[in-house]
């Protein structure tokens, strides 16, 4: 049973409380996302590399699979600036 103080239509500390979880745990949950498609990009860079026969295409896919890293390292920085404000 929620205590009175929660029935109320003031905004009490635990609804900040509330609040703050919430924003914490999606940020949680896109960073994970993130990293978890930054981290597929890269071993798909990676392999193809890998396959690859001539060094120029080694180096190109290489270059990749860098940027898929640098790419989900600036997703994750966005993302947790737009959700904290």
């Amino acid at each position: 049973m929620a205590s009175p103080i929660l029935r109320t239509n003031h905004t009490t500390v635990f609804d900040i409380y509330r609040v703050q979880d919430n924003i914490i745990s999606n940020l949680i949950k896109h960073v994970a996302q993130a990293v978890f498609v930054g981290s597929l990009a890269t071993i798909y860079c990676h392999a193809k590399a890998m396959a690859s026969s001539s060094l120029l295409a080694k180096n190109i896919i290489i270059g990749f699979q860098f940027g898929a890293t640098f790419l989900a390292l600036n997703l994750t920085i966005f993302i947790a600036h737009s959700l904290l404000g």
